[in-house]
């Protein structure tokens, strides 16, 4: 008996050693594995959050060069002037998904609002008292976190001052909403903040913890808060956070109830630009809970190794009960052998059966474990849809032509092309989406260039019907091959097309004519029209942001062109031929080897 005692409290000692070396080891992994893995959190939401805030930081430095606004800050009692700049801003406004833009003079006052129709208007407002403003007023771009002080809304803004002849004469400002990028932090394991240089929570998962100090705020540093009216008239109160929130990691406790399952590990970046901290807290609870996995399965096991054992144990026991059994049998019934010979195979074999028993007891507490995997989670639309929309219109009012003569057949293809073209707008939506976030890879691929101009004169068909315009395609047999965004592509295509549309509307003869050329290093595209051509101005000012000499254009088209051509390293450029009419040239890198194939031409007619 004293045996199987000292076996079970050796083993218990075994456990225990080895269960505190586990325990020890697998929270020293785990605790390094969650901060490693929060890292990378850190990485995507402090990347996402840039990534939503910046795509805005160039709208009020492009607002800045636009004369209209300057026209308006020079004549402000122009009730006309300010009328229509109202409602060019609230345009603009609209179109790029802002909250509001407006426009402050020298003395602070604002004139002009995109939310000039709303009872809360910022018109007549004075926003000396904000750092954005004077930071702009000073002649520097400027960008700013604060509560909206008619709204009461978090925002973000953008500002820009306004110069006509190296004077500032006022500054364009642009706020963003938050609660939008706010809305995308959806882990419900670890806690995400954005807090201000004085540690002050401005976007959190947590709402509980916003316009909250992580650390204790002095008297005097809430006063001058207060001064700033960054919050206005928030009551700030500390988190009560015990540890230091500068270090990274930082081993955070909560004051009010302080215990191990209440603790924190927090890890942040810092956004310098910003001057803004992006933190994730990690309940260590968590690393808790893997260890307690561990130490359950270790248990499991332990358990397992001591039935086996002790399996062997009995088994060896029982062998030799069996062996002093036979040795007492032949000492005491050494006249009986032959009678008790089969009473004992009979013991032998049901000892065997017994055993076999065991085993199979044995394989049957083998188990298996469970695996979970984790996985996470794009957000906007893009401007330059027209050109689709006039394909569908024209496609629709074909339909209902097509229905009053009872051709369902066309119609039913009209609705397939209508159908066809919304996704095709949803596709360039989201590629128009990604370039203003200016992402770093666009998306490129070795795509045919000849496929790309074949899907732009499919798409351009409808509109070139309804102007009479004839549309000569000169492309070569072979496909030419270049790195590149097709949907971007065919993008810059339809709005070249388009231009060359509106110039040959006064021609009696509407011809446009697309070329690619197929050259050693890079493929070109020419597109010619027969209109009047460009004068020195337009070709001076073509490419700038917001200059056009249509009625009703925004002066963005070609310009965005521009930067999706400098974005697969190629070019467009603009001159008048040599008989009447303009000629637009595109040049792309190629990314294959060309073919010795003849050029076909292929003239469509519309």
């Amino acid at each position: 008996m004293r045996k199987p005692k000292r076996f079970i409290v050796i083993s218990f000692i075994l456990y225990f050693s080895v269960a505190i070396c586990a325990a020890f080891f697998s929270w020293q992994h785990y605790y390094q594995s969650r901060l490693k893995e929060s890292d990378q959190q850190l990485q995507q939401f402090s990347q996402h959050f840039l990534t939503q805030i910046e795509k805005y930081a160039f709208i009020p430095q492009l607002l800045a060069q636009n004369k209209r606004l300057t026209n308006t800050l020079l004549d402000p009692d122009n009730p006309s002037q300010l009328d229509s700049t109202n409602r060019y801003l609230e345009q603009i406004n609209q179109l790029v998904n802002t909250s509001d833009i407006y426009i402050i003079d020298q003395k602070g006052n604002t004139i002009t609002a995109s939310n000039w129709r709303d009872n809360a208007t910022f018109i007549g407002q004075n926003f000396t008292f904000r750092p954005y403003f004077q930071i702009a007023i000073a002649g520097q771009n400027s960008q700013y976190f604060a509560l909206g002080s008619m709204s009461g809304l978090r925002g973000y803004y953008y500002s820009s001052p306004i110069i006509h002849h190296t004077k500032i004469i006022g500054v364009v400002v642009v706020k963003i909403q938050l609660s939008t990028i706010e809305d995308n932090w959806s882990d419900t394991q670890n806690s995400f903040v954005v807090s201000d240089n004085n540690h002050i929570v401005m976007m959190t998962n947590q709402d509980e913890w916003l316009y909250k100090s992580l650390i204790h705020l002095s008297e005097a540093q809430l006063l001058k808060i207060r001064q700033g009216k960054r919050y206005l008239d928030k009551d700030i109160a500390s988190l009560d956070f015990i540890g230091d929130i500068n270090t990274n990691p930082a081993e955070i406790t909560v004051n009010k109830k302080p215990s191990l399952f209440n603790g924190f590990l927090s890890i942040s970046k810092h956004l310098p630009k910003q001057d803004l901290n992006v933190r994730i807290f990690i309940p260590k609870v968590l690393i808790i809970w893997d260890v307690l996995n561990v130490l359950v399965s270790l248990t499991l096991i332990s358990i397992l190794l001591f039935l086996v054992v002790m399996f062997y144990q009995q088994r060896k026991s029982r062998l030799l009960q069996i062996e002093r059994i036979r040795s007492q049998a032949k000492q005491e019934l050494e006249f009986q052998v032959l009678e008790r010979t089969s009473e004992l195979h009979d013991e032998i074999r049901t000892r065997i059966d017994t055993e076999n028993t065991l085993r199979q007891t044995q394989n049957e507490l083998i188990q298996t474990a469970k695996l979970a995997v984790l996985g996470q989670m794009s957000a906007s639309i893009s401007h330059e849809l027209n050109n689709p929309l006039a394909a569908i219109r024209s496609f629709s009012d074909n339909a209902r032509q097509f229905l009053l003569k009872k051709d369902y057949e066309k119609v039913q293809h009209n609705l397939k092309r209508i159908s066809d073209l919304t996704i095709r707008m949803a596709k360039i939506s989201q590629q128009l989406k990604h370039f203003a976030q200016r992402s770093s890879a666009h998306d490129l691929s070795n795509s045919s260039i000849n496929v790309v101009i074949k899907s732009a004169y499919e798409l351009m068909q409808p509109e070139l019907k309804s102007h009479n315009v004839v549309l000569q395609l000169i492309i070569p047999a072979q496909t030419v091959m270049a790195k590149i965004n097709p949907i971007a592509l065919e993008q810059v295509l339809i709005n070249t097309i388009t231009n060359a549309i509106h110039a040959v509307s006064g021609q009696h003869s509407k011809i446009i004519e697309l070329e690619l050329l197929e050259q050693k290093e890079q493929a070109v595209i020419h597109i010619r029209d027969n209109g009047c051509g460009l004068n020195h101005e337009q070709l001076d000012h073509l490419f700038e942001p917001f200059y056009t000499s249509k009625q009703n254009g925004l002066g963005l088209g070609l310009s965005i062109s521009q930067q999706i051509m400098q974005s697969i390293k190629g070019s467009i450029s603009a001159k008048n031929k040599e008989t009447s009419g303009a000629q637009f040239t595109l040049t792309i890198p190629k990314s294959g080897q060309p073919s010795n194939d003849e050029l076909t031409d292929s003239k469509i007619q519309p």
